[in-house]
Order: C-alpha cells, then structure tokens, then sequence
C-alpha cells in the first residue's frame, strides 16, 4: 500500500457522489410533479396516465438494478454511470418535443430506466461505502448534500422556468444540466474502491489498520462494522436482516415517492399557489440536508438500527400536519418534520447495509435492494394517483403513508446483524470474504 496521503481520494469521491446527485435530483418525483399539471392539462390525460408511464420506466429500472450494481462490482462505476446521465439527458431533450401519450411514454420510460435501473442503484449506494469505514456515516451524508441540495432547488426553479417560458424549455434545460454535471465529472475522478490505487479505506495505513483490528473487541454492532468483513451476497441472501430491512426500506420508499410526487399537487388542491406548494417540497429537500448530517455523524457512535427505528415513526406522524396544512405557514412546518426524518432514513439505510454486510459484494446487494425499493417508488405514486382519481383527493392517501411508514420501523427493530469473525490483521476470514473480481477496475 501506498504511504498515507494528505488528503484521502475518499473525499474526491465524496465530491464526485455529490456532484453527480445534483444531476441526479432533477429526474425525481418532486421535479417531476412539476410537469404533471401542465402537461395533463394541454393534452388532457389524467394523472393515472401520466404515473402509470412513469411507473412502468421505474419498473424497467427495477429489473436491470441487480445488473447495474454486479457491473458496479466488477467493473466499477465511472462508465456505467457516466453513460448513464448521458443517456439521461437526451431522453429529458427528446421529451421536450412530444405531442402525444405514446411519445411521452417512449422517453419517460427511457429516463426513469436510466435513473432508477442505473444512477440511483449505483451513485447513491455503493459507491462512498466502499472508501470509508470508520467514517462511513459522514462521508456518505456529505455526499448526498449534492442530492438534497438540488432538491431543495430544483422544484421551484423549474416551476419557476416552466411557468416563465414553457414546460419544454424547462425539459431543455434540465437535459443540458445533467450532461454538464453528470458526465465529465465522473469519468474524469470516479474509481471504484481505494485498493484499486494502492489505499485502504479511511486513508489508514496498513499499520493503523492492523493495530485497529487487533484492539478491536466485537461487542457490539458498532464495533462489528470496524472489522471490514465482507459477506458474498448469496450469504445475505440467507441472512432473514435482509428481508426484513429491504422490506422496511421499501416501504419508506414507497410513503416518499408516493408523497413527494403528490405532494405539490395536493398543495395546490389545498389552495395554495404552485409557486408555495413548490416551495413547501424545496423545503422538505433542504431539511433533509440536517437530518442527513446529524444521522451521518451519529451513526458512527450510535446504533444505526436503533435511530431508523425513532425516524421512521416521526416521519408517520408528520402526516398528521400535512392532512391538516390548508395555509403555507402550516405546509412549511410539515416540510421541516418530513425532510429532517426522511432526510435521516436516507443516510442510515446506506450506512446499515454495509455495516452489516460488508464492502465486499455492496453493488450486488444495492443491485437487489433497489430492485425491490424501486417496485415501491413506482407504487407509491401511482397508488396516489389512483386514490384521488377514485376519491378526488389525497386524504385516504396520505393517512395510510402514515401507518405504512410504523409498520416498517417495526421491521427495522426486528432485523438484527448478522454474526461476523473478525478477521486477521492481513487476511479476512475466507467464508465471510467474496472472490475479488479478475476483470480489469476503472482505476
């Protein structure tokens, strides 16, 4: 290994992650809620068309996800993703010029392929997990600030192009933003684990890490994440932790997807202007960013388990403000409580997977679990979609997101860490570490 470097390349990844998620936050659910008024009004679909043509590109992403993140493991990321946002940016342009549902169809369908089945699979999962191990919970916070931050902007600035110019000119510029932020960066400074350029996880050196493992006493499930043992995933597909947390995990998917893709509309319905309905869901994103950090930082010393099991509860009882939010002061109070618990579930479900299950195989685990969470995406907005077009309003909706989201704190609580060995100072325990890919990296 190569001596301990001033600054760890762990954190130009960060950099990189984040970068990346400002691109990637303008393919999602609230930035594309903007466009399901204006678009539904000038060719007269109904919501459930236009979420069902969203649903089915979600669900095409949910079954290349695995094959996403097994190439992520092989091969690395750099390409993957960076072909990926360039793909994604053309069909964002070409969406810009269609007349009819068969069109729309065709390039939403394409784009959430993209985005679901191969940039949020892979950009937003395995990537930073696999520099870091002692500060795992901050660096992956730290890196999903690019994320969060173009969430809390993206919204309103789009609602704000498209009601300026048109709902076409906003696709246009969305499309130019990804391929500018989304591709030269990463093919420039992405690479795929510090191994690959001669660096241990953290920036340790190997003598820093040998004494580490040596003190280290696995007592408890914060001191078993510091051992960096691996599982091969046909392992974890053994382990019933993983049901349970995918399970949960999809859930939570499923209430933010579903609420966050609604959410403006419901505003707009609750009297509100789109201009604050907009900017009651930038101020979900922008809350995440706290709730992100402190859970980042308290996931190092605190039992991760433990705090998804207190925010997934809060996030179900911010419901009761939005059922509730017919005035802006009331919206912008649930778009604090949402984004601080949602914000917090997004960081800890990141760190608890590799906690538990190790560097070794992240990419094809990441792969499944996101094949199911995005099944839960996609239901989320069209279950929304379906209730008000039965019901002609969204309390039903948002009432169930509420006990949805208790139901899956209890998996959480139920799903306890696999038992792993700690591994000697140079060789992890065989049965617990996976074969090393032979195929070149992206180094």
């Amino acid at each position: 290994m190569s001596p301990k470097p001033r600054i760890y390349y762990g954190w130009v990844i960060v950099a990189v992650v984040a970068i990346g998620g400002i691109a990637a936050s303008s393919q999602m659910l609230p930035v594309l809620s903007v466009f399901l008024k204006p678009m539904t009004d000038e060719f007269g679909w109904s919501r459930t068309e236009f979420t069902s043509a969203i649903a089915a590109g979600t669900l095409v992403g949910a079954a290349i996800a695995p094959f996403s993140g097994t190439l992520a493991d092989r091969f690395g990321a750099r390409w993957l993703v960076a072909g990926a946002f360039a793909g994604l940016g053309s069909a964002l342009l070409l969406m810009s010029t269609v007349s009819t549902l068969w069109q729309f169809f065709i390039f939403i369908v394409i784009a959430r392929m993209l985005h679901m089945g191969v940039i949020s699979a892979v950009l937003q999962g395995p990537i930073v997990p696999q520099w870091f191990v002692l500060r795992r919970g901050r660096a992956v916070a730290i890196s999903a600030l690019g994320l969060r931050s173009g969430l809390s902007i993206h919204p309103s600035l789009t609602q704000f192009v498209a009601n300026a110019t048109s709902w076409r000119t906003a696709l246009i510029a969305l499309g130019v933003m990804i391929w500018v932020l989304g591709v030269m960066p990463l093919i420039l400074f992405l690479r795929r684990r510090p191994e690959d350029i001669g660096l241990l996880p953290d920036g340790e050196t190997q003598e820093e890490r040998d004494e580490r493992l040596r003190k280290t006493q696995a007592t408890s499930e914060i001191a078993m994440a510091t051992l960096d043992v691996s599982l091969p995933l046909r392992r974890v597909l053994h382990e019933p932790s993983f049901y349970l947390l995918t399970g949960a995990f999809s859930l939570a998917f499923l209430v933010v997807s579903g609420t966050t893709f609604h959410g403006i509309p419901y505003f707009i319905d609750q009297g509100l202007s789109s201009g604050m309905a907009a900017l009651a869901l930038s101020l979900w994103a922008a809350s995440a960013i706290p709730g992100m950090m402190v859970a980042g930082f308290l996931s190092e010393r605190i039992n991760p388990r433990k705090m998804i099991m207190f925010t997934l509860p809060f996030m179900g009882m911010s419901f009761w403000l939005m059922l509730i939010a017919d005035s802006a002061p009331m919206a912008m109070l649930w778009g604090v409580a949402f984004g601080l618990s949602e914000g917090g579930i997004f960081t800890t479900q990141q760190v608890i997977f590799a906690n538990y299950y190790g560097r070794g195989s992240l990419g094809s685990i990441r792969g499944v679990l996101w094949m199911v969470q995005v099944v839960g995406n996609a239901l989320g907005a069209i279950i929304g979609s379906i209730f008000y077009d039965l019901r002609g309003d969204y309390l039903l909706t948002f009432a169930v997101f509420g006990v949805i989201a208790g139901v899956a704190a209890v998996f959480v609580g139920l799903a306890r860490p696999p038992k792993l060995t700690s591994p000697s100072s140079n060789n992890p325990a065989p049965e617990e570490t996976p074969e090393q890919p032979e195929a070149e990296s992206d180094a």
